[in-house]
């Protein structure tokens, strides 16, 4: 089964996301040309479900931040360093 990563909302729901190595090549690819809030995005609305989407949709900007960094850690990657950084 494929490892997930799970975040609680402030209003209690949760959002089930997949670890970074998880994510289909096609979502990648086919944002590696777009800047980079298009790559974010289209990155969020690729992985989520419809559910997943109006949890987040709820939620402010500060929260949405908190999720990506706590997703990226728990996926063990840091977005928007290359890996000749």
């Amino acid at each position: 089964m494929m490892e997930k990563f799970t975040y609680t909302a402030k209003n209690g729901k949760k959002i089930s996301l997949p670890r970074f190595d998880n994510i289909p090549f096609g979502v990648i690819r086919k944002l590696r040309k777009e800047s980079e809030t298009e790559q974010f995005f289209g990155l969020i609305e690729g992985v989520c479900t419809a559910k997943d989407l109006s949890v987040i949709d709820t939620m402010s900007q500060a929260e949405v931040r908190t999720v990506m960094t706590a997703w990226q850690r728990e996926s063990g990657v840091e977005l928007g360093e290359s890996s000749a950084s």
